[in-house]
């Protein structure tokens, strides 16, 4: 997901050994699936489209064409961004890319975290991939009498996106609008993992596939139930069904380097690939919005659950 901010104590900076440029983990998104969802978006929040962009109106006015809205990178090369940058001319823009040339990240730095799938089966990514302390959180979890449901359908929308408000209140950040969840199912085939402990959904996530390409962009957890490894066994469930329907990458969406999010994604052998934001107005989305963050998660649950997705439709780079 658009990964909230978090704190971590790693060095200022680290080189990191990037994806080979021919193999799947480099990969963008394919053309089909980015120019459906600029159909489901724009549609969904009601935005126009210019340029192959959306339109997005800023809080304060003024317009940015983002390509795209809430996707981690898009179709396009560094250098087909760079095309489309020179098209948009004085056009305020934002545009995300994946850069599998990035050999080195400082703190924060925003990536991706990819687990390659190519040639495993689900015991080789069991044994080669996961960490032993990550395996043991799996049969935990796998030992907690959790229930698992799985599927498009609106009442697991419904679940997660439950689960959704609270944890991204947590970490200061705005909820999706429970229309979107419901259209990426129907039109994207979107599928919703959910934990229950007892029948209350504890833990979930949104899972897209996109040819050879499995891409979680969202998940979300009760704190209190944390102790059971819920996550876990989402994360399981759906990585061993990805090896099973013959998927190359794992894809487990953006964080920035070195923080809570990294570490989590990390355990399960994915390796981080750069992220590039081509933009009108360059900035660290994490440091940008870090005030804004502390101010919402100091308001009233009730208050940013119906705010959220309004100001999801302002925030080109979100």
């Amino acid at each position: 997901m658009a990964s909230p901010h978090d704190q971590s104590d790693r060095p200022a900076e680290q080189a990191v050994a990037p994806a080979d440029d021919g193999s799947a983990s480099a990969a963008p998104h394919s053309a089909e699936f980015v120019a459906r969802w600029r159909d489901v978006v724009a549609r969904t929040l009601r935005l126009p489209v210019e340029h192959g962009c959306i339109r997005m109106r800023g809080l304060l006015g003024g317009t940015t064409l983002s390509y795209l809205p809430f996707l981690n990178y898009t179709d396009l090369t560094p250098q087909g961004a760079a095309a489309l940058v020179r098209e948009l001319g004085s056009r305020p823009y934002h545009v995300r890319v994946l850069d599998p040339a990035g050999t080195a990240f400082a703190h924060d730095d925003p990536v991706t975290l990819r687990l390659d799938l190519a040639g495993r089966d689900a015991d080789a990514v069991w044994r080669r991939g996961l960490d032993a302390k990550c395996r043991n959180q799996v049969r935990k979890a796998q030992r907690s009498g959790l229930t698992l449901r799985r599927g498009g359908e609106p009442a697991l929308a419904d679940a997660f996106h439950a689960l959704l408000a609270s944890t991204l209140h947590r970490h200061g950040a705005p909820l999706l609008p429970r229309r979107l969840l419901y259209a990426l199912a129907s039109e994207l085939g979107a599928r919703f993992c959910i934990a229950s402990r007892a029948g209350t959904p504890i833990a979930g996530l949104v899972e897209i596939h996109d040819r050879d390409l499995v891409w979680v962009p969202w998940a979300a957890s009760e704190r209190s139930a944390l102790d059971l490894c819920p996550n876990h066994l989402t994360y399981w469930t759906t990585i061993e069904d990805a090896v099973g329907a013959g998927r190359r990458v794992f894809d487990f969406g953006r964080s920035p380097f070195g923080g809570a999010t990294h570490r989590f994604k990390e355990q399960w052998g994915a390796r981080p690939v750069a992220l590039r934001l081509l933009s009108s107005q360059p900035a660290d989305v994490y440091a940008r919005y870090a005030l804004a963050q502390r101010v919402w998660r100091g308001l009233p649950r009730p208050v940013v659950d119906r705010l959220g997705p309004w100001l999801c439709r302002h925030l080109p780079d979100y």
